[in-house]
């Protein structure tokens, strides 16, 4: 059992290791290829075991281009001479016609009898490190002067020491001229941060790999920091193997790259801020999340919101500081930045409270304010109030991206104060059409069903859940239900646009999936902005009880035997309004006499009950376990179950049908 562990074990390791391994026979046939022989030769372990050496797939060449001899490849030089061949450098054209350079070792494998029985062979690919040679290795003057005139350091170490330094690298480490760097150690000049992954990289390239671009971090003589992207080869110089080094100062770059995390960190910020405020039409709650939630963003310690009421500035939301001071009053005169924010209706930043002219310096010591920034807030092209930050800890410099930021924020606050107003004009004329989204004929031949819709919120009954039941010619019922992302007017139309061009398609006596196929492309060319939407679309024949159906990205159909099996029906098609021309598909379930189908929008499994959602399988396991019941009162009874898991929190729309064949309907096999 050890000796075929440990077998096992070399084997594992031979298939693993950087360097290509084949083994061949004495008839010359290939009987191993191991993964990096693969990789360095272009071609699958396939296309080499069970080939003959004489039949070369790659090809060895010489210097010129001509063949290589016979007589001098590897495997035969062991199998004439019985002896081990060790580094042959070699040239191949591989089978993609790329030419690259192996060094090549090669042993003769015996039997107990000391016969040769074959030949294993190990190469390395050294193209890069043979070109890196052909370039430096010609002459140390052509060397150089290919290197002193580049921008970024290029230096030249041997056993951790400087060989070489071109006038660029002096100038990058701080050194008067290049001689101060002779012999110095290069990984003094490595942040101690960076030290070992530095060395540990360096020691690779002095095994002859390349290694790099890697980004690290320098040490000046003068102890300066910079960021630098380094790259190291294996070199011949003066005659003794040794490394290059090129490292590129991006000190720049990975401060623009600063500036433009901290621009992503605040746009992010800002969507998130614009999504909480936009969940609401209260005007308290759009307030005080707004001087949360951009304290938050702008990391400053405190953050207040003051209204403009007659000559005085109220505070009235407040982040960090005590609730004491709200409805506290400060006068026009005394609130000096604050009115001339409102003046300009832009964003006023102060670096430095202590020593800026405009502000009260007494006031900025007694609180212990170093830096803060004033933004005013609009509606209706009025400065209604002023959103303040304040920093007490370190002094800022407010950069181009925090002032930017406070004036979109201002804007999308306008904006959403704006849309508080208009609520109530659109309330109406949406609370219409939602009713004509959820409204099903009262009967509809060889089908019972049921159906049930509620609100998440007041404000979320304004939303895109639609469903539908209407009758097709030869004893046929199309079912549709979807949900439209979003809420609002918009989602309302896109949703009513949706259901109506279902059914009107249906009529064409078209299959479910070139239903949908249709409907998507309209949806595409007919909604902005871009919306995404789910949707369920079946076609029941009341007759045979076949169900065709297409399902775009909707939550899975849940199916009801009589025998009480209840079970998900597949649902593979993607969502509507994504990208035009997609494939859409179509799939097939019978129901019989008793069965139950169950269809719902994303907000049945969606509820949450500590962070935990309802989910497809509970309601599954809810509808096995149902007591038999009218399939009307099944939806009302499934959303109970959902409200009660919730603890009456719902945070999505809810809407529910449930279907079933009527009892004289039969079943053709």
């Amino acid at each position: 059992m050890d000796k075929v562990a440990g077998r096992d074990q070399l084997e594992r390791l031979i298939r693993t290791i950087a360097e290509g391994i084949i083994i061949i026979n004495r008839s010359g046939i290939y009987t191993f290829a191991n993964t990096s022989a693969e990789k360095i030769l272009g071609l699958k372990r396939s296309e080499i075991i069970g080939r003959s050496y004489k039949v070369q797939i790659w090809r060895y060449i010489t210097v010129d281009g001509k063949p290589f001899p016979d007589d001098r490849l590897p495997f035969n030089r062991v199998m004439r001479t019985g002896r081990s061949v060790h580094n042959q450098e070699m040239l191949v054209i591989r089978p993609d016609e790329t030419k690259i350079t192996l060094s090549i070792s090669a042993v003769p494998l015996r039997d107990e009898a000391g016969t040769i029985v074959g030949v294993a062979e190990s190469f390395t690919d050294i193209t890069d490190r043979k070109i890196a040679e052909k370039l430096l290795g010609e002459s140390e003057e052509r060397y150089r002067r290919l290197v002193e005139v580049s921008p970024d350091l290029i230096a030249v170490y041997s056993e951790w020491r400087f060989l070489y330094v071109n006038p660029a690298g002096a100038t990058m480490l701080g050194a008067s001229n290049q001689n101060e760097l002779i012999g110095k150690p290069i990984l003094s000049f490595v942040d101690s941060a960076y030290r070992k992954a530095t060395k540990d990289s360096f020691l690779r390239a002095q095994q002859g790999k390349t290694v790099g671009p890697i980004e690290e971090k320098f040490v000046r003589l003068d102890d300066k920091m910079i960021d630098v992207e380094v790259t190291a080869v294996p070199v011949i110089y003066q005659g003794r193997s040794s490394v290059q080094v090129v490292a590129c100062d991006i000190s720049r770059r990975k401060r623009y790259e600063k500036k433009l995390r901290e621009s992503k960190e605040l746009s992010d910020a800002l969507n998130r801020i614009n999504s909480a405020i936009n969940s609401t039409l209260n005007f308290d709650v759009i307030m005080q999340r707004v001087v949360t939630e951009s304290a938050k963003a702008l990391r400053s310690e405190t953050a207040g919101i003051a209204l403009r009421e007659q000559d005085y500035w109220v505070t009235r939301y407040v982040y960090g500081l005590p609730q004491n001071i709200v409805g506290k009053k400060i006068s026009e005169d005394r609130a000096v930045i604050t009115a001339i924010a409102a003046k300009t209706k832009e964003p006023v930043a102060v670096d430095d409270a202590l020593t800026d002219k405009r502000v009260n310096v007494e006031v900025m010591e007694k609180h212990g304010i170093r830096s803060f920034m004033v933004m005013p807030l609009m509606a209706r092209g009025e400065v209604i109030g002023a959103l303040s930050f304040n920093y007490y800890a370190h002094k800022i410099t407010f950069g181009e991206a925090q002032v930017d930021f406070a004036r979109k924020l201002a804007a999308s606050i306008s904006l959403a104060l704006e849309n508080a107003r208009l609520y109530s004009s659109e309330r109406n004329i949406a609370d219409t059409l939602q009713e004509a989204l959820l409204t099903v004929p009262r009967l509809v031949p060889g089908v019972q069903f049921g159906y049930f819709y509620h609100s998440a919120t007041v404000t979320a009954r304004v939303g895109g859940d639609f469903y539908d039941l209407f009758e097709l010619e030869h004893h046929k019922v199309g079912i549709t239900i979807g949900d439209v992302s979003g809420k609002g007017l918009e989602a309302a139309t896109l949703a009513s646009l949706i259901k109506n061009t279902i059914k009107a398609y249906a009529y064409e006596n078209s299959s479910p999936a070139a239903i949908i196929s249709k409907t998507n492309n309209l949806a595409i060319m007919e909604s902005f902005p871009p919306s995404f939407v789910t949707v369920f679309f079946g076609i029941l024949d009341t007759v045979s009880g076949l169900l065709t159906y297409c399902s775009a990205g909707h939550p899975p159909a849940i199916l009801k035997r009589e025998t009480s099996v209840t079970t998900s029906i597949p649902s593979r098609s993607p969502i509507i309004g994504a990208f035009k021309d997609l494939e859409y598909e179509d799939n097939e379930v019978v129901l019989k006499p008793g069965d139950i189908l169950v269809l719902y929008t994303d907000g049945v499994i969606e509820a949450r009950h500590h962070g935990e959602f309802f989910g497809e399988t509970r309601l599954i396991e809810f509808l096995r376990t149902l007591s038999p019941m009218s399939v009307n009162d099944i939806p009302e009874n499934i959303f109970r179950e959902v409200l009660e898991y919730a603890s009456g929190i719902l945070t999505d729309d809810v809407a529910i049908i449930a279907i079933k064949p009527e009892d004289s309907a039969t079943v053709k096999d």
